[in-house]
């Protein structure tokens, strides 16, 4: 069992204080990156898959394509022979495939994926083989996850009904539902995702392209997180007009206490390792020491005198009986210890540290349904966590003597002083800002397009002219290329599943329309769709762009915290009525309870909605959230 140090206590407090101060929820997480980390060798076919390349194939063997990949970006490329000859390749399959100024990586992806080949990163070399056999070199990643995993979170509300969800399974199940979703080992695949706690971090077995998916997804994560805290931060520190002045906010860190007090030490808290005479269970008659040490307060913590009295022995009211009954059973009695001859040196008796913690969060999620509900966040300013076996509380004087009311009814606890407290700061500590929906609010999903893709989501938004009579498909995608500089190109794999091909007559006249409603009303004709994939505007099937899913992370924190009238009383946090709007108004057959491919999850830590979804279901999404919070948004005056 690991035990909690006094000096990791105080870390706690001080990582605590920090992460509820404005400037600590304005810095932004560091990249963390997967281990290990790339060898010398790997680092190099990495940083080549990153480089811009041209491909010009025009039915090339693919060694062809392999030695040209060779020569132009300077690393060793092989062929898996046995693979391709059982996928009945080989060295000599032409290769025809034109594309310009992009990636690497995303060249290969198009070109090898048409032959359902792919490309697996070993150790010092790029292996070309089949996605079959890819399935069977997988790769085990380590990807620290705590920030991700963190129960305390500020777009999470301490509730007794959110702590029974498993962080770690829901950070699990998110991955594995939206990443290469048909690849891992619960339905049948090869890959694997578990948590290892004690290391704070998910082990993940996978190929390599997954794997490149999976760290662009937490990293996606985090951005969608940070930058939700910096827009709330600075709305929670705009000037406030004179009358609407918050009263003093003053930070207090209550300790559990459980045990007898050291001799001549009794009553100083966190620091002086003082315990309070425990009682039986929560509410069995324990003793609160009420030396209440006010963080905000210019002199020292006082030290305990002689006449120091406990705290009212009230018996514990219907709140100290809920708590009894959720968070913890009567203790056994315990036998006494026998006789010593120095009664200092004497062993207090100690509950588990997990325990302790445990009613730590249950009171932390009590205190504001039971004390002065109005005043907490996200309705009022005041704000409960819970630390290492701590209850740190951020309210107005008058309400912190409430709390200590309360808590001297039902546990034993001592006031302590944070270490890393600055008075002037935390007198003045306004919280992080719930607003409701806003116009101002950020709304970029992530990965936000870059490159060449946003060149594309930009093409899709300006205005055509369309004239074709009878033209070939290819004609029509070169005419794209040429009028808005955008890669277009044509998945003939798909098209033949389809019946049609790259000569595929198109009629079709348009004008001042937008390319991405022109290109949904000429292709939708014979069953085609696009889909913005490796850097390219891919005309495919519609049965097979529901294959190239893409996930999305989407900041919906504004969208998702409940006024005051609604009457939540577990947490004023509620996805279920967004996800409910989106899956019901959006493409409403295209989602997994329904039998369709779609996938949405919430993802409270981040305050974020993660979509895995078509191309054109996204820009719906997208443009359905922005009429969500425009309508929210009083007009200006």
């Amino acid at each position: 069992m690991c035990r909690l140090g006094p000096v990791r206590v105080v870390v706690l407090c001080c990582l605590a204080t920090l992460l509820m101060s404005p400037v600590g929820r304005a810095q932004q997480t560091p990249v963390l990156q997967a281990l290990p980390g790339p060898t010398p060798g790997n680092a190099k076919i990495w940083q080549a898959l990153a480089e811009k390349t041209e491909f010009e194939f025009d039915g090339h063997p693919l060694r062809v394509v392999v030695d040209w990949v060779k020569s132009r970006h300077e690393i060793e490329v092989q062929l898996d022979m046995r693979a391709l000859e059982d996928a009945g390749l080989g060295s000599d399959t032409p290769v025809t495939r034109v594309l310009q100024d992009i990636s690497l990586r995303s060249a290969l992806r198009l070109t090898l994926g048409e032959y359902e080949l792919t490309y697996v990163v070993r150790d010092g070399y790029l292996l070309i083989t089949s996605k079959t056999e890819a399935e069977n070199m997988l790769v085990s990643k380590v990807y620290p996850v705590g920030d991700l995993v963190a129960t305390k979170s500020d777009f999470q509300t301490p509730s007794r009904s959110a702590r029974r969800s498993d962080p770690y399974r829901t950070l699990m199940q998110t991955v594995s539902e939206t990443i290469a979703p048909d690849t891992w080992d619960d339905v049948g695949g090869p890959g694997s995702i578990e948590a290892f706690r004690n290391g704070e971090s998910l082990v993940i077995s996978q190929t390599s392209e997954a794997h490149e998916e999976i760290a662009e997804f937490l990293a996606a994560l985090r951005k969608t997180r940070d930058k939700q805290h910096a827009v709330a931060a600075a709305i929670a520190r705009r000037p406030e007009k004179a009358d609407d002045a918050r009263p003093e906010m003053r930070v207090k860190v209550y300790r559990l206490a459980f045990g007898a007090p050291t001799a001549g030490r009794a009553g100083r808290g966190m620091m002086g390792g003082g315990m309070a005479p425990m009682g039986r269970g929560m509410g069995g008659g324990g003793m609160g020491m009420m030396n209440h040490q006010d963080l905000t307060a210019d002199a020292p913590p006082d030290e305990p005198q002689a006449n120091d009295e406990p705290a009212n022995q009230a018996p514990a009211d219907k709140a100290a009986a809920e708590v009894n009954d959720a968070a913890a059973k009567p203790q056994p009695s315990q036998p006494k210890p026998a006789p010593s001859s120095n009664p200092a040196s004497a062993a207090p008796p100690m509950f588990d540290p997990k325990q302790v913690e445990a009613w730590a969060d249950e009171l932390a999620a009590l205190l504001p349904e039971l004390v002065e509900p109005e005043s907490w966040q996200p309705r009022g300013n005041g704000v409960a966590r819970a630390a290492a076996g701590t209850i740190i509380v951020r309210q107005t004087a008058e309400i912190h003597e409430e709390v200590a009311e309360l808590l001297g009814k039902i546990v034993p606890f001592s006031i302590a002083p944070d270490p890393g407290a600055d008075p002037a700061r935390d007198a003045a500590l306004p919280p992080l800002a719930t607003p409701g929906p806003q116009a101002n609010w950020p709304q970029e999903a992530e990965p936000r397009p870059a490159g060449a893709v946003a060149d594309i989501e930009q093409a899709l938004d300006q205005p055509v002219e369309f004239d074709f009579e009878e033209a070939p498909l290819r004609n029509v995608a070169d005419k794209l290329k040429a009028q808005y500089g955008i890669d277009v190109q044509l998945d003939r794999r798909a098209l033949e599943d389809a019946g049609m091909g790259s000569d595929t007559p198109i009629t079709r006249q348009l004008k001042n329309v937008s390319l991405r409603e022109a290109l949904k009303l000429l292709l939708g004709e014979y069953d085609l769709t696009y889909v913005i994939r490796n850097e390219v505007l891919l005309i495919t099937s519609k049965t097979e762009a529901e294959n190239m899913l893409v996930t999305k992370i989407y900041p919906v924190f504004d969208l998702v915290v409940c006024s005051g009238d609604e009457g939540h009383e577990r947490s004023p946090l509620n996805y279920g009525p967004l996800k409910s709007l989106l899956q019901s108004i959006v493409a409403p057959t295209t989602w997994g309870d329904v039998g369709g491919p779609g996938a949405l999850e919430e993802f409270p830590i981040a305050g974020a909605l993660v979509i895995s979804q078509t191309t054109e279901v996204h820009e719906e999404i997208a443009q359905q959230l922005r009429a969500l919070r425009a309508a929210a948004t009083p007009p200006a005056r």
